[in-house]
């Protein structure tokens, strides 16, 4: 299944905007996953943290958030296909801010 989403990911997520990801990545979901997305407030975000979790259940709650936690919404910034790249680059391990 995260093979099928990796090809839905790339339709529609151009270079640039893979690059705005990664900084809102870093630095947005950063300041409560921690700089490095390995945990603080918030969960870890590392690819052994992510491993056997759904890729849909994690797009799911990027763009709708967690009702009770600290985790927002994020589907008024994101699409559904950057957050499909999202879950694939952290599934992976997360690039760096270039």
């Amino acid at each position: 299944m995260l093979q099928s989403m990796a090809c839905l990911a790339d339709e529609g997520v151009s270079h640039e905007r893979q690059a705005e990801l990664v900084r809102l990545v870093r630095s947005d979901c950063g300041s409560c996953h921690g700089l490095k997305l390995n945990g603080g407030l918030g969960p870890a975000l590392m690819p052994a943290t992510l491993a056997g979790k759904a890729p849909e259940g994690l797009r799911e709650t990027i763009l709708r958030g967690r009702v009770g936690t600290a985790m927002p919404p994020w589907s008024n910034f994101l699409s559904e296909a950057d957050a499909n790249w999202i879950v694939e680059q952290l599934m992976k391990g997360f690039p760096d801010v270039h």
